[in-house]
């Protein structure tokens, strides 16, 4: 910088001819370019301008010489007339590197501690460089053989230029650089910080330093040590001070082992947390108390057991509930797939047995998922049947075995068969259309012969999504009356079987990611949509979560408590409010894939 210092003024005066000619206006004689200002001399009076006075600084041409306009302000201007082409453009060049030289200065020092291999240079580092570049726009504008009279300057400012014209170049050259450097700077360091020296990948791990920086790690690959010896790194760089550096762990043990350790290796006071214990520390002291914990959120098993009394609740009290849970276990108990969506029939006996495909009355195992809507539909109206009861005649053949109907409608002697076609007789995959057609025809024929009432139904009614709506119709022409049971009845067949539990642990899994991802009924319904898996069984779960997270917030709101994710949720709203200022500048966390979205949003 002595350089900049010295440089001499630099002078311009109009042109002979141009005074010659009277084209000059009288306001002054010469102009002179000095450290921190520009000097106007006139025949009487001299005035000094600093350089951050000066708004713009432009040349235009005027009959055979240039003028130059200093804008001090939008009503101020200066212009300065007949001067030749050369000594216009020199002005201005000069004149803007000499305005500059400060952020000129600056911007070179930093380019060239990192060209010299003395520190990572990350991608945020480039991208707050090339703004500065970017301010330097009316300095870099100007061609490279008519910079300035300054070497020192010139030299500064072409080796910006060079930079801002590939940054990302200059990136992967000084990291390249420094990395081999920084390696044997800090040998001893790697080779004692832990019981064992760190690999190569692990130094490699500590000395990249981003903004953001994801480290993968095998099981047993020493992820733990790359975390203490990183803070001790960054603490001995003088990148950052100890108080500045967060270190969150998954669990407890975990981020009390990470404390432990970085006092032994590396004596530093370094604070190691959980993501729950960093929420409940920042609404602490926004708060000034500390909030109440639920007992729900203490172990899973009186979450679910909440939610399992929230669910009773609503079949038993709520009208407008008690069908959308009616609904669930009549229709929706599980992931509805027919055998024609399958290309294998072994493939669609294994979701069957894999699904549990039991109805809700007796716990009757069933051959496929419609037949179980169709038993569940019947148990919930009160119909009594019978599940594949022999038929009364004897019908068994050489060919046929004794004819067993699907259901039998004991108190009005009406058969059900349930058929697995489509509307154009097609039947599923593995299953020989022709001899399956031959079956439907004989069991036809077996009632019509035997003038007993047979009431069909086929797959392609649930496809279409009618099979309970044309079913029903047809019991009730058919006479059979219906007696929709209590939800007291309903809810004693579900416990009976443990039949609640699945949506039980569903609900409060659910629950979970759903607001720790703080996520609303309508942003998954757009996903859901999105991703094409937006169906009825999804729509009605959503509509039963969407009362059990209700009466759960009330819950937790009439108690006065909050649970795990409400430490994480009520956190990030402190701190986007500005009502928690952290001390930290550089935050670890450890096993970050099952970070949640709140969590992530939190750091």
């Amino acid at each position: 910088s002595s350089d900049l210092d010295k440089h001499k003024a630099i002078t311009f005066k109009p042109s002979w001819w141009a005074r010659f000619f009277r084209k000059v206006q009288p306001t002054y004689k010469r102009i002179t370019l000095q450290a921190s200002n520009i000097n106007i001399q006139s025949v009487s009076i001299q005035n000094t301008i600093p350089y951050d006075k000066v708004i713009e600084i432009r040349k235009d041409k005027q009959s055979y010489w240039y003028r130059v306009h200093l804008h001090l302000s939008p009503e101020t201007t200066i212009v300065l007339g007949g001067l030749k082409s050369n000594d216009a453009q020199k002005l201005c060049s000069n004149f803007s590197a000499y305005k500059n030289t400060p952020a000129i200065e600056i911007l070179y020092l930093w380019l060239q501690e990192r060209e010299n291999g003395n520190h990572w240079v990350s991608h945020y580092d480039i991208e707050c460089a090339t703004a500065k570049t970017n301010i330097l726009n009316e300095v870099l504008k100007h061609p490279n053989t008519n910079l300035t009279d300054n070497h020192t300057l010139n030299k500064m400012i072409l080796s910006i230029k060079n930079f801002s014209s590939d940054p990302n170049g200059f990136r992967a050259l000084s990291n390249e650089k420094f990395i081999p450097l920084e390696l044997r700077r800090f040998k001893n360091y790697f080779d004692s910080v832990e019981s064992e020296p760190l690999t190569i990948s692990q130094r490699q791990a500590i000395i990249t330093h981003e903004d953001n920086t994801l480290v993968i790690a095998g099981a047993g690959s020493g992820k733990t040590s790359v975390i203490v010896a990183k803070a001790g790194y960054l603490i001995e760089k003088g990148i950052y001070n100890e108080d500045e550096i967060l270190l969150v762990a998954f669990n407890k043990s975990a981020a009390d082992e990470i404390t432990e350790r970085i006092r032994k290796r590396i004596r530093a006071n370094v604070r190691s947390t959980t993501f729950h214990a960093l929420g409940l520390g920042i609404i602490s002291e926004v708060d000034k108390k500390k909030p109440s914990l639920a007992k729900t959120a203490e172990n899973d098993r009186s979450l679910k057991q909440k939610i399992q009394d929230i669910l009773s609740d609503l079949l038993l009290e709520d009208k407008s509930a008690i069908n959308l849970v009616t609904m669930y276990f009549q229709s929706y108990f599980a992931p509805y797939k027919s055998a024609f969506d399958f290309k294998e029939l072994g493939d669609y006996y294994k979701y069957v047995k894999d699904n549990e495909l039991i109805s809700l009355d007796g716990g009757v195992k069933l051959r496929s998922f419609e037949e179980i809507e169709i038993a569940n539909f019947l148990a919930l109206n009160g119909i009594k049947y019978q599940y594949e009861k022999p038929y009364p005649i004897d019908t068994a053949t050489r060919t046929h075995s004794q004819y067993e109907p699907d259901f039998y409608l004991i108190d009005s002697n009406i058969y059900i068969e349930h058929f697995g076609i489509k509307r154009d007789g097609s039947t599923a995959p593995g299953i020989d259309q022709q001899e399956y057609t031959d079956g439907i025809n004989w069991k036809r024929n077996v009632h019509r012969g035997n003038d007993t009432i047979l009431i069909e139904t086929y797959s392609y009614e649930k496809i279409e999504g009618d099979l309970l709506d044309k079913l029903k119709n047809n019991l009730v022409q058919h006479g059979v009356v219906f007696h929709p049971i209590s939800p007291q009845d309903i809810l004693k067949k579900l416990m009976e079987d443990n039949r609640f539990n699945p949506l039980t642990e569903l609900t409060a899994t659910f629950l979970k990611h759903f607001k720790g991802g703080g996520h609303s009924i309508k942003t998954i319904r757009e996903q859901a949509g999105l991703r094409g898996i937006l169906n009825p069984r999804l729509d009605a779960f959503l509509m039963i979560f969407d009362r059990v997270l209700e009466c759960y917030e009330n819950f937790l709101s009439m108690d006065k408590v909050i649970d795990f994710n409400d430490m994480i949720n009520n956190a990030v709203n402190y701190v986007e409010l500005n009502k928690y200022q952290a001390p930290y500048k550089c935050i670890f966390v450890d096993e970050f894939q099952d970070t949640s979205i709140n969590r992530a949003k939190l750091i």
